[in-house]
């Protein structure tokens, strides 16, 4: 299997130290925040940087856009940042589109190599437009919580779910009191100056970690261990659940790094592309992607992915285990294949920071009331659970009673295609509603096929 890679280099521009100018977007303007508010971003808006500097000639002007900033937001954005080019750079400015998450280098060290990132915006309450952490926590906030993923502190529900064996969380109370969680894959412990040495995290984690206390202007920050969480943290979170933690997660190896591919067939051939520092936002809807964990590969389906990408993307699962040199088989890799929101812990482990509502923001209103309407019925459909790859192969062969294939192609069993539904008749109901076997209708024109389905109620 040949794979080629997909990876977004962005080139050092400067030090980052030039002078830098923040707008927020709001209302179909723009804002523009003091520096006590740079670097602070929440996902549900549009921030336009100007950075200019003796060594970067017309400047830059950064245009980032949050995961759930709204479209006229974006479009609010693009506007904005002409505007600016004219009025500040005389139209010679580098114009860069951002994305939360896709930051680059030159971007995160312009705001000193630590991000946070909050929930909500502007229409989420939020009367001004500034975005000062201490502005942010003068609201009723009983408790916040934050993953630490490379050099940005993002928000996320405080649910004990979200932890994960292979991060760091903070959680802060309204007392300037907080809690710094480690996970075990971290190797976390106390050096002669009871303070935690975390080994298994990256440089810029540890330094994130580090910066913490003041950042939050926090009097008390206790560090803990995964498994050693006192009584008082559980009971901010809401208590004990689930999350995402095992043997692969607990004691990743350097040797055996996840690894993701996109599957697709746009180009008119079926092709597969590797990912690399890859985030929830390269799952693409329209496709399919394979993470390869080591111990366990999933198939992810993206909701508007066509069948032959799936079944592609099956066989290719089965021929790169097939072909692996490390020692994995079918027989002792778990092969899983998982649906667009019904992805399960260990699964969104692996993305690092994981948005239960990332693709819901892409959707429009009346689209969206209409796949909630449809999904409230088999929400707890087993079929929406992980299934093995080989069960997965067998629903595209699978038999339906012909009512089953009479309904709307996006109300067609998992599996069956619907330019081919006849393919999914078994013999005898195949007879019965053509009138003729399997192999008469396949001798027969192309056209006259296409008649005989639609006569049928098919096509």
């Amino acid at each position: 299997m040949q794979i080629s890679r997909k990876q977004n280099i962005c080139q050092a521009v400067d030090d980052s130290k030039g002078k830098k100018k923040v707008w927020r977007v709001a209302a179909f303007d723009i804002h523009l925040l003091p520096e006590t508010d740079h670097g602070i971003f929440y996902a549900g808006d549009s921030y336009i940087i100007l950075y200019t500097s003796d060594k970067v000639p017309g400047g830059i002007i950064y245009y980032w856009l949050g995961n759930h900033s709204t479209i006229d937001e974006k479009a609010t954005a693009a506007m904005f940042v002409n505007k600016i080019d004219e009025m500040e750079c005389k139209g010679k400015a580098t114009q860069m589109r951002v994305i939360q998450f896709k930051e680059p280098e030159h971007f995160l060290k312009m705001f000193g190599n630590v991000l946070v990132i909050l929930k909500g915006g502007v229409e989420s309450g939020f009367k001004s437009p500034r975005a000062n952490l201490n502005d942010f926590f003068k609201h009723d906030h009983s408790c916040q919580m934050f993953q630490i993923r490379g050099r940005r502190i993002v928000e996320v529900n405080v649910e004990a779910k979200n932890l994960n064996s292979n991060d760091i969380f903070f959680v802060k109370t309204n007392h300037k009191q907080g809690y710094t969680w480690i996970g075990k894959a971290l190797i976390c412990f106390y050096n002669l100056y009871k303070n935690f040495i975390i080994k298994g995290a990256s440089r810029e984690e540890q330094e994130t970690a580090l910066k913490i206390p003041e950042m939050f202007d926090l009097t008390e920050n206790k560090q803990i261990a995964e498994g050693d969480e006192p009584t008082a943290f559980w009971y901010l979170l809401g208590g004990k659940e689930a999350y995402a933690k095992g043997e692969r997660l607990e004691n990743p190896s350097p040797e055996y790094a996840s690894r993701l591919f996109h599957c697709s067939n746009a180009r008119g051939k079926f092709v597969v592309e590797e990912i690399v520092d890859f985030t929830q936002q390269d799952l693409e809807s329209d496709d399919v992607m394979i993470l390869d964990t080591f111990d366990e590969i999933y198939v992810w389906l993206g909701q508007n992915s066509n069948i032959e990408e799936k079944k592609a993307a099956l066989d290719t699962v089965l021929r790169y285990v097939a072909a692996d040199k490390s020692g994995r088989t079918e027989e002792n890799t778990n092969l899983l294949v998982v649906k667009q929101k019904f992805e399960p812990t260990t699964f969104k482990a692996h993305f690092g920071i994981w948005d239960e509502h990332l693709w819901d923001n892409k959707l429009g209103y009346e689209k969206l009331k209409e796949l909630i309407s449809r999904n409230v019925d088999f929400i707890h459909d087993t079929k929406n659970e992980p299934l093995q790859v080989r069960q997965m192969e067998a629903e595209f062969t699978k038999t339906h009673p012909i009512e089953f294939l009479r309904t709307k192609t996006d109300q067609l069993p998992f599996g069956v295609d619907a330019a081919n539904k006849e393919k999914h008749l078994n013999d005898d109901d195949f007879e019965k509603v053509f009138g003729m076997s399997r192999k008469e209708y396949d001798e027969l024109p192309k056209w006259r096929q296409i008649e005989h389905k639609k006569r049928v109620g098919l096509f």
